[in-house]
């Protein structure tokens, strides 16, 4: 362990490999997921190894409620601003 504690916030973007650091950071403790989670979200330039819905799936799985950056409920295939989906 590095000594991190919990964050507020966490953006996430490596380009396509979302899935992978999401299920890695869910799988340590509750106490230390981010509250708020931001992440670039583009099935359609990214091969996110599984299909898209996966992500979404998995965020849903924790308790996360998906929303658009604007605030509005997220809508599978909807245009996101700024390609971006915020997980609370």
């Amino acid at each position: 362990a590095i000594g991190i504690g919990p964050v507020s916030v966490a953006k996430i973007d490596v380009e396509g490999s979302e899935l992978f650091v999401l299920r890695e950071m869910l799988a340590r403790d509750r106490a230390l997921w981010p509250k708020h989670i931001v992440f670039e979200f583009i099935p359609k330039a990214f091969d996110y190894s599984e299909v898209p819905e996966t992500l979404i799936e998995l965020l849903g799985a924790h308790d996360y409620v998906l929303r658009t950056v604007d605030g509005e409920p997220y809508i599978a295939g909807a245009d996101l601003p700024e390609n971006n989906v915020w997980a609370a």
